[in-house]
């Protein structure tokens, strides 16, 4: 069904099979005081110990508002990648990924019919059901990976078999400010309160558990890590491949690291680097990655007193 404006009955597009470009230029035209209004906003800095689940790039999360052990999705370091919010009004089950230039129809039908199964089993509804939207991400990034997301994404979910209202879009070129002569993004993070519905500007002032296999496994394709009925952190085993002379690789300057393994390396944030080299060396100090699961999913579960995340064993 086609995109609406916000909360009003006005489709940007009256048809659903539209052009990408002519779906993009009107959201820019569209959304621009919009988002305006939320890069403006004041940033919220949060953690494991505020209710925090940190979502990673190539990673999603389906939560409800009843969860009391986490009270916020969010995710950062979105450069070219984007920050997709999906909620559905009547139950205020929530989906946050984090998606970068691997995105395609069927990550967004993966999506969907993940929240129809969520909204299904939260509670009896009347339907039809109504969703909002949020897009964050991107900039006019000289390559255009940033425009070519945003594009994706906004033609997928206005064809999308629900309703979905786009309450806010800063992407792509809404979302680009200067910075010494170089266009960079304003917003790299957002995070919503489940219990509110609240959308907000963030910093994370931590990312979760087992940061450095999250990240190898962001090649892997569209993860699932939260278990919404059980309340649990679940990273499913996956496979991955020895990294071709990793010493070499390591020894690499972090000039090099950035112009070869980042689509936006003078934006990057300070950490990246750090988290590159993190990455390849647990992939090198654990090169069987059967073992490392033992056919099982790596699972954790937040502390009642501390909100930190712990291991299950």
């Amino acid at each position: 069904m086609p995109l609406t404006f916000a909360d009003e009955t006005e489709e940007l597009l009256a048809s659903a099979a539209v052009d990408q470009k002519r779906l993009l230029a009107t959201v820019y035209t569209k959304y621009k005081d919009i988002a305006a209004k939320f890069y403006n906003q004041d940033y919220v800095t949060l953690s494991e110990t505020d209710g925090l689940l940190y979502i990673h790039q190539n990673e999603f999360a389906i939560a409800y508002t009843n969860d009391e052990r986490t009270l916020w999705l969010g995710s950062g370091d979105a450069t070219t990648c984007h920050i997709v919010i999906l909620r559905q009004k009547e139950t205020g089950v929530t989906l946050l990924s984090h998606v970068d230039s691997s995105a395609d129809e069927r990550m967004i039908a993966r999506f969907v019919s993940s929240m129809r199964k969520a909204v299904t089993q939260f509670g009896e509804y009347t339907k039809p059901w109504r969703f909002d939207l949020w897009l964050f991400g991107g900039f006019t990034d000289a390559k255009g990976y940033s425009s070519e997301i945003s594009s994706l994404l906004l033609s997928e979910f206005h064809k999308a078999s629900i309703s979905i209202d786009l309450q806010v879009a800063c992407i792509t070129k809404l979302n680009t400010a200067m910075r010494d002569g170089q266009p960079v993004p304003r917003i790299t993070g957002v995070a919503i309160c489940l219990k509110s519905g609240q959308v907000v500007p963030a910093i994370f002032a931590d990312r979760g558990p087992d940061l450095p296999l999250r990240m190898t496994s962001c090649t892997e394709g569209m993860r699932n890590v939260y278990d919404y009925e059980r309340r649990v952190m679940s990273i499913q085993p996956f496979l991955y491949w020895p990294i071709s002379r990793a010493d070499r690789l390591l020894s690499m300057s972090d000039e090099w690291f950035l112009q070869n393994l980042s689509t936006s390396p003078h934006c990057e944030p300070a950490d990246f680097v750090a988290n590159m080299r993190a990455s390849i060396q647990f992939a090198t100090d654990n090169p069987n990655p059967e073992k490392l699961f033992n056919g099982r999913p790596r699972e954790y579960q937040r502390n009642n007193q501390t909100g930190r995340w712990k291991m299950i064993d």
